[in-house]
């Protein structure tokens, strides 16, 4: 392999750790915002049941 076969490798391989983390960040986030979404039905059913008139 040449030099410019060595530097295409190195560039193709360095794209695609990148793409695998900001898949890896873009699996992350999308676990924290279900998270976020579930804490907040818990939070509006506390609520609900805090000011429940008895």
């Amino acid at each position: 392999m040449d030099l410019a076969g060595v530097f295409m490798y190195d560039s193709a391989h360095a794209y695609g750790t990148k793409v695998n983390e900001m898949d890896e960040k873009d699996k992350r986030i999308k676990e924290l915002e279900l998270q976020v979404a579930e804490l907040n039905e818990r939070i509006a059913l506390l609520t609900s049941k805090l000011f429940e008139k008895n």
